[in-house]
């Protein structure tokens, strides 16, 4: 649909508003996931991707669209990294437009829902959306004259002001359509429509993370014959070759997993598609693996998030991990000459400098091991609704910082770019790191192969070094504002 489009068709509208702090366009499956479903019942939606509140022909083309269409509602989905864009969004549209019903999804609402309320939405859908939008808009159509005559209770996940429902919305995967990406504006971003889910949820209880809190924690999958049918789609209707699995856990159940293998191989227009996927150290095996590599997987993804006994339990993380399996996974992995991705998270609250300097020492031998392993090391960031958030905001003073413009100072993170992220969360500080601990966080992303050490990088890490505590709030800063704006 073009930007001057007039058309009264259009009865839904969903807009997922700019993330903070990222310049790429990330495939919305949630969204495609809701107006594929409501598209096969016949309900014409539209979706606005990457909204941007600071752009004004963003907002002259949105606003436009409001007024040429007649529509029952405006979604918004609503993740941790884009609230405060949302709800600043929100605050605008109910301005001008103050009787529209404006509803709230997504993970942070869900976990959140008094918070999008508070911040002028009407309604929450906590969970999973599909059925409960549709079970609401036929209300709308046939029932309701006012927002105040919607009953929350008759529709699973619906929450309000007046009718804290705190059920949540589920979904069997396997019920829903296949997602269409063809109801995507393709000029809001350039995507990988290589990205795809054939189950969601997890079922581990790591304190830092939302699966703890919402529907997440519970999984649903798609049968194999789905997942394949889509990956023939993506190599057929878009001359995808490589495919990513954005499952929490794929290998979850390692019998379906061989399937999928069984079901690729047997697909000659399969044949020279390349796939990754991320899994659990628990739920893999050798077999598995050498069946998945037979079926044409590449790239293995490992979440060890730490190397520290102490830190797997405290955090519960992954159901307590076992770093001698997690080791023998590895192993395998390279014993098949698949290529790796390791992923840990630095900056726990009790980590100390000679924990960092063991995990250093790790990823050194790691890399030392094969050119075919890369490690993302990022900084633990505190995600509301979480034990770990819980015990420490307090403590430390970071309580809705999600909600606070000094932790979003989003001119500044644009001159940093993709490389300094980590730099500009370890200078908001949550956790108020020591200097030692600030410069052996820095020094351990530049023992991380394969990232681009540039001047401006060592300017940058060599001030992190030797940086106060409180850097947004200091000379510093400023510093470091005015070294890097010429690269």
């Amino acid at each position: 649909m073009t930007t001057t489009e007039t058309s009264n068709s259009i009865e839904v509208l969903f807009i997922k508003c700019k993330y903070f702090g990222y310049e790429g366009s990330f495939l919305p499956l949630g969204l495609l996931s809701i107006c594929t479903y409501l598209e096969e019942h016949s309900i014409k939606t539209k979706i606005i991707d990457n909204f941007c509140l600071s752009d004004p022909n963003d907002v002259d083309h949105t606003f436009n669209f409001i007024e040429n269409n007649n529509l029952l509602f405006i979604g918004f989905s609503v993740f941790l990294t884009n609230a405060l864009n949302t709800y600043k969004t929100v605050n605008v549209i109910r301005q001008k437009y103050p009787n529209i019903l404006l509803i709230a999804g997504g993970p942070h609402a869900t976990s959140l829902p008094q918070e999008a309320i508070d911040h002028g939405f009407d309604l929450v859908i906590r969970g999973y959306a599909e059925e409960s939008i549709l079970q609401l808009i036929l209300l709308l159509r046939n029932d309701c004259n006012s927002r105040s005559d919607i009953d929350v209770n008759c529709i699973q996940g619906l929450y309000s002001m007046h009718n804290r429902n705190t059920t949540l919305a589920r979904v069997k995967l396997s019920d829903l359509p296949m997602i269409r990406r063809d109801l995507l504006d393709l000029s809001r971003g350039q995507y990988d429509f290589g990205i795809m889910l054939s189950q969601v949820g997890c079922p581990y209880k790591c304190t830092y993370c939302s699966n703890l809190d919402n529907s997440r924690r519970n999984v649903s999958a798609r049968t194999p014959r789905q997942v394949v049918d889509e990956m023939i789609l993506l190599s057929k209707e878009y001359k995808v070759n490589s495919i990513t699995f954005a499952d929490d856990v794929f290998t979850l159940s390692q019998k379906r997993v061989k399937e999928i293998c069984s079901f690729i191989r047997s697909e000659p227009a399969l044949r020279n598609i390349k796939w990754q996927c991320g899994s659990s150290v628990k739920t893999t095996s050798f077999e598995l693996l050498k069946e998945m590599q037979e079926a044409g997987l590449e790239y293995y993804s490992v979440c060890y998030e730490t190397f520290n006994q102490e830190t797997i339990e405290r955090t519960n993380g992954h159901l307590k991990m076992d770093l001698e399996k997690a080791n023998q996974l590895l192993d395998w992995l390279l014993e098949l000459k698949l290529k790796i991705w390791i992923s840990i998270i630095v900056g726990w609250p009790w980590e100390t400098v000679d924990d960092v300097d063991s995990t250093m020492r790790i990823v050194n031998e790691m890399q030392n091991r094969s050119n075919t392993i890369s490690i993302d090391c990022s900084l633990l960031v505190p995600v509301p609704n979480t034990e770990l958030y819980d015990e420490f905001h307090k403590k430390y003073g970071f309580t809705d910082w999600w909600l606070k413009d000094e932790y979003l100072a989003e001119g500044f993170l644009q001159k940093l770019g993709k490389l300094h992220r980590m730099f500009y969360v370890l200078s908001q500080n949550f956790f108020k790191y020591s200097y030692r601990q600030i410069g052996k966080f820095s020094e351990l992303l530049l023992n991380i192969r394969g990232r681009r050490i540039s001047f401006s990088d060592k300017l940058l890490l060599f001030l992190h070094i030797n940086a106060s505590k409180r850097i947004r709030n200091s000379k510093l800063r400023r510093l470091i504002e005015k070294c890097i704006t010429p690269f």
